[in-house]
């Protein structure tokens, strides 16, 4: 599995560095280049950025405020 992810990985990195560099040297650059996207946010890194797991309470939380705006102009 690690030599799978692995993989992936650089693949996506690989495609990642051509899609940039073709977008960057094409006819149709930003006006300023400080706006053009940086690539180091297309790139995967060993650490993965997951969003931190919510509690069933939060969950619950947020589905009882839903609810009860779905329900507030009845």
């Amino acid at each position: 599995m690690k030599g799978e992810s692995k993989r992936l990985r650089r693949t996506h990195n690989e495609r990642a560095w051509q899609a940039w560099h073709t977008a960057f040297l094409s006819a149709f650059p930003p006006a300023k280049p400080s706006k053009f996207i940086k690539l180091d946010r297309l790139m995967m890194t060993e650490k993965i950025d997951r969003a931190k797991r919510s509690s069933w309470e939060d969950d619950f939380a947020a589905a009882k405020a839903w609810v009860a705006s779905a329900t507030r102009g009845r």
